[in-house]
């Protein structure tokens, strides 16, 4: 199953062709996937990543004193995407 951002789908053909209003209606009446966006490790602003001569490391930063290390391609429910500037 893939994901489509339907409203996104529907302006694009909108844009290239002459539609049918029930085309568009088809579009609309398929099934919604209830789902959300999740916030990867590499890109939230609670990773914690260091390096010193020996090793380097990627810790959670949310609850510090649990040291919870991460990867990458990890994500929980409290992540938060980092700003730009951080």
């Amino acid at each position: 199953m893939r994901l489509i951002d339907a409203d996104r789908f529907k302006n694009w053909i909108m844009d290239r062709y002459i539609c049918f209003d029930h085309t568009l209606d088809d579009i609309d009446a398929q099934p919604t996937v209830d789902a959300v966006q999740v916030v990867r490790c590499k890109d939230c602003r609670f990773q914690d990543k260091g390096r010193n001569e020996s090793e380097s490391w990627n810790l959670c930063g949310y609850r510090p004193w649990l040291h919870v290390p991460t990867e990458d391609e990890h994500y929980c429910g409290y992540a938060e995407r980092r700003a730009d500037d951080e």
